[in-house]
C-alpha cells in the first residue's frame, strides 16, 4: 500500500486526532529522521544483538518525541525500573527499518513527519546524547506519572533503585524541561506514599507496568479483604 506521506505531514493536528496516520507508515518516518540525523547508524544492524540494541534506541527517542507533539500511535508500556517498552512498535521495526534504509540507498527523500511534532526541538535536545540518556530520559518521562513532583522521581531513581547518579538525573530533568525543550511531565498527586510502598512490595520495581497504575486497580487495592 503506498502511503501519501503529505497528505499528513500538512494537515492540522486536530485533523490527525481523529484521523490519525498509520502506525506503520510514521514509524518508518521517524526512522528515517533519526538516521539523516546521526542517531541511528545508515548501516543495518549486523547481528540480533544490535537489533535489539537499536529496537530500544527508537522507543526510547519516540517516548521523547511524543512529549513534543509526535502522535506516532504505539502503545508504550510503562515499567518504573527496566524503562518504556512498546511490543507492537517492536513487531514492526523490521519492515519499518528496511524501507527507511531503502530510501536511502534510492537516494529518496525523507517521508515528511507531522507539522505539529516539534522536531527541532526533538533534534536539539537528542543529539549528542548516548543510548545510557536516552534511556534515563525515556524512564524519568514515564515515570513521572507515578510521582508527585521532580524530586520524588529523582529521589526514586538516584536513590532508591540507583539506576542513575544524582546530579545526572537532575540534569536530565533540566534539559527537557528547560525553556528551550519544554516538555512537560505528568506529575501525579493520586498515589500516597504509602500506595507506592504496597505496590513495590506487591509488583517488585521490574514487573510495575502500567496496569499496576490504573484507577480500578488502586481503587481494588485499597478495599478490605473479604
Amino acid at each position: 500500500m503506498t502511503v501519501d506521506y503529505h497528505m499528513w505531514a500538512e494537515a492540522p493536528c486536530y485533523t490527525l486526532i481523529l484521523h490519525p496516520p498509520p502506525a506503520r507508515a510514521m514509524l518508518e518516518a521517524f526512522m528515517r529522521l533519526l538516521i539523516d540525523n546521526g542517531l541511528l547508524r545508515r548501516e543495518a544492524p549486523a547481528n540480533d544483538d544490535e537489533i535489539l540494541d537499536e529496537v530500544a534506541l527508537v522507543i526510547h527517542h519516540a517516548v521523547v518525541a511524543g512529549r513534543l507533539g509526535l502522535d506516532h500511535g504505539y502503545e508504550i508500556d510503562r515499567y518504573m525500573t527496566v524503562g518504556p517498552y512498546s511490543s507492537k512498535l517492536a513487531k514492526d521495526y523490521d519492515g519499518a527499518a528496511a524501507r527507511a534504509r531503502a530510501g536511502l540507498d534510492a537516494v529518496a527523500p525523507p517521508p515528511p513527519l507531522p507539522a505539529c511534532f516539534a522536531s527541532d526541538r526533538f533534534l536539539r535536545l537528542v543529539s549528542g546524547k548516548d543510548a545510557a540518556w536516552l534511556k534515563m530520559a525515556a524512564r524519568m518521562i514515564n515515570g513521572s506519572a507515578w510521582r508527585r513532583h521532580a524530586e520524588g522521581l529523582v529521589e526514586w531513581y538516584a536513590k532508591k533503585t540507583e539506576v542513575c547518579p544524582e546530579e545526572y538525573c537532575r540534569g536530565i530533568l533540566r534539559e527537557m524541561t528547560s525553556p528551550e525543550i519544554g516538555i512537560t511531565l505528568d506529575y501525579s498527586t493520586e498515589v500516597s506514599e504509602e500506595e507506592w510502598d504496597a505496590l513495590v512490595a506487591e509488583f517488585g520495581t521490574e514487573q510495575m507496568g502500567a496496569s499496576a497504575w490504573t484507577a480500578e486497580a488502586l481503587a481494588a487495592r485499597s478495599q478490605p479483604a473479604a
